[in-house]
């Protein structure tokens, strides 16, 4: 059996697999642990770059990753 593809939304939470560097809003590199949860704010048109807010370092932090780089954790019933 196949596993389905799974296309992010606007709203869905999400968790880091694998310690990843990614860019914030503002262009700077952040490092993002392992379990990073966050919420996806915006996806690309392509649907593989994902802006996600999230926690890191206390701070509230927009990341632009990349959708194999996170897992659906939780998505809002329609």
């Amino acid at each position: 059996m196949q596993e389905q593809e799974i296309v992010f939304q606007a709203g869905d939470v999400v968790k880091v697999l694998t310690e990843t560097q990614a860019r914030d809003i503002e262009g700077n590199l952040i490092h993002l642990p392992v379990g990073t949860k966050g919420t996806v704010i915006d996806v690309a048109e392509s649907e593989f770059q994902l802006e996600v807010e999230c926690i890191v370092e206390n701070d509230i932090a927009v990341a632009i990753v990349q959708d194999d780089e996170v897992e659906l954790v939780w998505r809002e019933r329609a």
